[in-house]
């Protein structure tokens, strides 16, 4: 009987220890993914932030060459005119992408 209680304390403590190691894993696997998360939002950040200044100098050029057409109507016929509109598309198609990978970081993580 001892012999009994004896092996199902040692498969129990070797049951418990696995879980501890599991536990230690899974923790250490979150915090990485946590930092990934981290670093993904980040950089979604910065990428936004320079987006926005590019669409600000894109408006002060705009103002720029208005006041140069008052003065010079003709002043930029020569210069190619330029389309950012399928930079934009892939841009937007970018960030919901990201949005959608990326789940919500909750409260408790």
């Amino acid at each position: 009987m001892w012999d009994r209680v004896e092996s199902l304390e040692k498969k129990l403590q070797v049951e418990v220890d696995k879980r501890i190691e599991s536990e230690k894993v899974q923790g250490k696997l979150q915090r990485q993914v946590d930092e990934l998360k981290r670093e993904r939002l980040f950089t979604l950040s910065r990428y936004i932030h320079l987006k926005l200044r590019i669409e600000e100098a894109k408006r002060e050029i705009e103002y720029l060459k208005s006041k140069l057409r008052e003065k010079d109507p003709e002043f930029d016929k020569d210069y190619p005119n330029f389309s950012v509109e399928s930079d934009s598309l892939s841009d937007e198609h970018l960030i919901d992408e990201i949005i959608r990978d990326t789940p919500p970081i909750s409260e408790g993580s």
